[in-house]
């Protein structure tokens, strides 16, 4: 599989994916295929309780990326946390891109969660080792929001979600209503007319503007499985069983 774009990051990519299918021995496009990046959005410092003391907090992700990494900026101070290319160090500080910091280590890795070396830590006088001192990846709880919409069951996974949606909706958040009339039929007589949440039976006649129609309307078969006949003034509707 490819994709032709020179997006900085595989996330950004806006161009259509191609993959191999084997039926046709060629390339096909596939709309629905994305790349999507999992990388940290919430990061914790700790380890020191003499030094820095206030820097031992979370940080989050922003927007800004410097020296080709991501950057992240502190949830309880005005500081942050990010890259820099010409010492080859992550540091903690106030300003993104300055060599003012109070954490910093030399590791060159992607993102601040791989950092494996040793950091260092200013006292006020000099740089401390602190092998005690760690960035670890904070994990948030995506379904705190109740991002799922239409009863959908969120269920919490690392850096992300998935939402479990009823018969009757689907989409990433449940938001999409299915078009039952897609896989239903009405009553003979009768035209199906999709609604959020149910559809609704209603005479052929009556749908396309020349009046009613005299055919009975709820009977045990004029819904499919799973849905309960409601009779309208014109027509029927169908409904989910609870």
């Amino acid at each position: 599989m490819y994709a032709t774009d020179s997006a900085l990051t595989p996330d950004q990519i806006q161009s259509t994916w191609r993959l191999w299918v084997d039926d046709t021995h060629g390339f096909a496009s596939f709309l629905t295929v994305k790349a999507s990046c999992a990388e940290c959005r919430q990061l914790t410092i700790s380890g020191s309780d003499h030094f820095q003391e206030a820097r031992m907090t979370t940080y989050s992700l922003t927007n800004q990326i410097n020296d080709d990494r991501p950057v992240y900026s502190s949830d309880t101070t005005t500081d942050f946390f990010y890259f820099y290319g010409a010492y080859d160090q992550w540091m903690v500080g106030p300003t993104v891109g300055s060599t003012s910091r109070g954490l910093t280590a030399g590791d060159s890795h992607l993102y601040p969660e791989q950092i494996t070396s040793v950091w260092n830590v200013y006292d006020g006088y000099q740089w401390v080792p602190y092998p005690r001192v760690k960035a670890r990846c904070t994990d948030i709880d995506d379904c705190a929001s109740s991002p799922c919409q239409n009863d959908g069951v969120c269920t919490d996974l690392h850096n992300s979600y998935t939402c479990t949606c009823s018969s009757i909706w689907e989409g990433d958040n449940c938001e999409l209503d299915k078009n039952e009339c897609a896989t239903v039929t009405c009553n003979v007589g009768y035209v199906c007319v999709n609604h959020p949440g149910h559809y609704v039976c209603v005479p052929r006649g009556l749908n396309l503007g020349r009046g009613g129609s005299n055919l009975p309307a709820c009977s045990t078969r004029s819904c499919a499985d799973g849905w309960t006949c409601e009779a309208r003034e014109r027509g029927y509707a169908c409904l989910p069983n609870q």
